[in-house]
Parts: structure tokens; C-alpha cells; sequence
């Protein structure tokens, strides 16, 4: 692929159950390629979540597989917080990934932040 080329859909991969845990309505995500320095891979994470008001404050991951369903590489977006949160609330991050490595599969989710745990 091509720095900047979007990634098809069908490779992401979300999880409704973790959005309607959180009350996100939507959760919109598009996945790109980016160079790191050094020749590997990376993937640019972007998207939004828009609903009422999310219960708890959460963080975004993206998680990256090759087609053997290894994982290759993961990140997140910083988080998200409740108190703050006023309907809709974009994301953006970087996944790196080696060279080497062919994607397969992009997984976006989003967890509940560990820091607010206890």
C-alpha cells in the first residue's frame, strides 16, 4: 500500500457490545497507511464517537493482526472522559508495525480507562 492509502473497511474490526456498554450511538473509524522512519509499517487510526453521555471515561485501542491472527502491533488514544465528553469526541493514533509484517486485520475497541478504576 501506498503512505495515505485507506485501508478497506472490511479489516477493521469493532465490537458493538464494548460501544453499547459505554452508550455510544456511533462509532465511526477509519484506518490509513503511514511510514515510520526506518522503512516499517504504520497504521494511522482516526475516527468519532457521538452519543448522549458515556458512563464511564474510556480509552480507544487499536489493535493489528496478520493474517495468521498474530497480533503486531497495538496502541491507544489517550482517553476519553465522561465529565468532559459533550456528545461527540474524535480520536486519532499511530500503530506501529514491522515491515515485514503483512496486515490483515485492524481491531478498534473501547475499554474502560484503568486509571479510573480505582
Amino acid at each position: 500500500m501506498e503512505n495515505g492509502e485507506k485501508f478497506p473497511k472490511e479489516i477493521i474490526e469493532r465490537f458493538d457490545v464494548f460501544e453499547k456498554e459505554f452508550l455510544i450511538e456511533e462509532f465511526n473509524v477509519s484506518a490509513f497507511q503511514d511510514s515510520w522512519y526506518g522503512g516499517d509499517n504504520g497504521i494511522k487510526i482516526v475516527g468519532e464517537i457521538i452519543g448522549g453521555q458515556l458512563s464511564d471515561d474510556i480509552i480507544i485501542i487499536g489493535s493489528v493482526y496478520n493474517s495468521e491472527g498474530e497480533i503486531i502491533g497495538t496502541s491507544f488514544r489517550e482517553r476519553i472522559d465522561l465529565d468532559g465528553f459533550e456528545g461527540i469526541d474524535t480520536f486519532s493514533f499511530n500503530v506501529h508495525v514491522a515491515s515485514n509484517e503483512e496486515i490483515a486485520k485492524i481491531r478498534v475497541y473501547p475499554v474502560r480507562n484503568p486509571a479510573t478504576i480505582w
